[in-house]
């Protein structure tokens, strides 16, 4: 869930998508397993806010027992740059990213999920078209990891990490060719405070 490009404008107007129509669709078009109980729906609203609704009520119906949650990134409010800048205000940041996720209602209703993931970058953050931004210092790392705690705060839901890639705090003499620690050299500096031995 990010604002940013995506703010799904479109998609939040009534009747922009067809969610009671589709879900029902889907549902009927299951196989005959055996032990399957075709559920009685439930109606949602027939835009952004009942698809979310709709999938978190497909996760609680058909895999109860299965923790789940949605995620976020670290750009969810136009960019990944905010941890780099020296006035980083990570509280503002995640109040930001908060207060759009519940403006959606992905953690209320009756199927609210489990927690929710924070993305940071796919990529080994080491590597030249990423260093520049995502090549976290400990500083961009205590920004991020506060912009987290805003977000769980006002959500009221515990954060899961997700994408924590080999990037690791460059110096001018490794270059962007090395990356002597792999992937975990980030991981025991800023998580475990100092790597193994």
């Amino acid at each position: 869930m990010q604002q940013g490009l995506y703010s799904y404008a479109v998609v939040r107007k009534k009747n922009s998508v067809q969610v009671n129509a589709q879900l029902t669709a889907a549902i009927q078009a299951l196989p005959t397993i055996h032990g399957l109980i075709t559920p009685s729906l439930p109606t949602f609203s027939d835009d952004l806010y009942g698809y979310i609704q709709a999938v978190n009520y497909l996760v609680r119906q058909f895999a109860p027992d299965v923790a789940f949650g949605w995620q976020t990134n670290v750009w969810a409010t136009g960019t990944a740059d905010w941890v780099l800048r020296e006035a980083a205000d990570p509280v503002a940041e995640g109040q930001a990213i908060a207060g759009f996720i519940h403006e959606l209602g992905v953690y209320s209703g009756k199927y609210p999920p489990d927690f929710i993931a924070f993305d940071k970058f796919e990529r080994d953050c080491f590597s030249p078209d990423a260093l520049a931004h995502y090549g976290w210092n400990a500083t961009c790392w205590l920004n991020y990891l506060a912009m987290i705690k805003q977000v769980t705060k006002m959500l009221l839901t515990p954060a899961m990490l997700w994408q924590i890639t080999g990037g690791h705090m460059p110096t001018v003499e490794e270059g962007v060719s090395k990356n002597p620690c792999g992937a975990l050299c980030i991981w025991w500096d800023i998580f475990y405070g100092g790597r193994p031995h």
